[in-house]
């Protein structure tokens, strides 16, 4: 295909319009978010009040007593401390629910998402990569995230990209985990040229040999039957 230009044209289909795009599913995504952090705390307030009861009923006995010995009013929480650990727990398994709804819904529309991209022409191109804009300049931070953490999916490989100024570790965030990769690259460069170095030793010896072989002159029984064959 020289000097051909390959061109792919998106169209849109009438029958995606209705299929879920990233802006319902960002809605969707950042909603999750919210009841991962209501449900963290809920749990928090869950955890605390049963504690809180338990630590009641361990030690009302002898509270009890003693207001009887000594004349002091005792007051019975036990019932409003179970009604809070009641209502946080249903605060709790209505949160759940509502998130695995939110969740499942979030994978149906994956299922069938339409991806906005700014058209079939990249924003930008590098020695590395291709990068295509979403429409409008929009952004879909919530989504992203729950793409990458639950399906594991669109996350770049880890490589070694040697740039002019210095060494790109990419797909890696941690320093640590960075450093542990350079060293693996740096190991793997000294070994593909210690093997470059050993595969050159087998070849050149006998490309040297066939050279000066090509280069020696016939012997001379040789000689003698191209002479009496008329070729010298």
């Amino acid at each position: 295909m020289d000097g051909e230009v390959l061109k792919v044209t998106l169209v849109e289909d009438k029958a995606d319009l209705g299929k879920p795009d990233l802006i319902k599913l960002e809605k969707l995504a950042t909603r999750l978010l919210e009841l991962d952090h209501f449900i963290s705390e809920c749990k928090t307030e869950f955890s605390e009040a049963q504690a809180e009861l338990e630590e009641f009923k361990r030690k009302s006995a002898v509270e009890k007593r003693l207001c009887e010995l000594t004349g002091l009013p005792f007051v019975d929480r036990t019932g409003e401390l179970e009604d809070k650990v009641n209502k946080l727990k249903e605060r709790l398994e209505s949160l759940s629910s509502e998130r695995v709804n939110v969740y499942m819904e979030i994978l149906k529309g994956l299922a069938e998402v339409i991806v906005p991209i700014q058209g079939d022409e990249p924003s930008a191109i590098t020695e590395d990569e291709v990068f295509f804009t979403f429409r409008d300049n929009k952004q879909f931070p919530a989504i992203i995230q729950f793409i990458r953490k639950e399906l594991k999916f669109g996350i770049p490989p880890v490589y070694i990209s040697l740039q002019p100024d210095g060494i790109r570790v990419v797909g890696l965030n941690d320093k640590v985990a960075a450093l542990e990769e350079l060293v693996k690259a740096i190991e793997e460069l000294r070994k593909k040229a210690r093997n470059e170095i050993e595969s050159r030793k087998v070849t050149e010896p006998t490309m040297q040999k066939t050279k000066v072989e090509e280069e020696m002159p016939p012997p001379k029984n040789v000689l003698q039957s191209l002479k009496k064959l008329g070729k010298i």
